[in-house]
């Protein structure tokens, strides 16, 4: 991968949240590439030939232990007028909807400071933050198309008081397009 374009999209939850949402940003060279206006407001900007890395921040109490278990990215291409009657099936690969991420690593996370700032915010008496990347990166591999990314991340957590190991869903369904949208067949 070259050093244009860095795409990072970046999923935190805390492991005591009641509901399933996952906070979720996409960053193309650290700046959010959501459109806010135009055609594809409210659509993240991929760029094809590009990879993705994939992070994730768990926030948790300090003997907690987080495992994540995978993370399913289900695409539904957009029917557009502008597109013809064939789709891609997903960014990432052409013949299939679906791209599961089963393998993850440790990974840095921000400044001491930036760190900080982020503990002092938590409501917990101890807390921790964990950091996660996926050990491989999905390429985009579909020069144009617009699509629905539902995604679903199994966690485990274990270590707290009085309670099993449990295994939990967090989702998130950010709306993608890469190029100028359309189909190019």
């Amino acid at each position: 991968m070259s050093d244009e374009n860095i795409q990072v999209l970046q999923l935190t939850f805390d492991a005591q949240q009641m509901g399933a949402p996952l906070q979720h940003e996409i960053k193309v060279d650290g700046v959010s590439s959501l459109q806010t206006a135009g055609r594809f407001a409210g659509s993240y900007i991929l760029f094809y030939g590009q990879e993705m890395q994939i992070k994730v921040t768990a926030y948790c109490d300090a003997e907690v232990s987080i495992q994540l278990m995978d993370l399913a990215l289900i695409s539904t291409p957009v029917n557009v007028a502008s597109m013809k009657p064939l789709y891609d099936l997903s960014p990432y690969d052409t013949n299939s909807a679906g791209y599961i991420i089963r393998d993850w690593k440790p990974s840095e996370g921000p400044s001491p400071g930036n760190f900080r700032r982020h503990l002092d915010s938590l409501p917990s008496s101890d807390p921790q933050v964990k950091y996660f990347e996926a050990a491989h990166r999905p390429l985009i591999t579909v020069p144009n198309g617009l699509w629905q990314v539902s995604g679903y991340l199994s966690v485990k957590v274990s270590g707290l008081p009085d309670t099993d190991p449990y295994c939990r869903v967090y989702t998130f369904d950010p709306s993608v397009v890469v190029g100028g949208g359309g189909n190019p067949r």
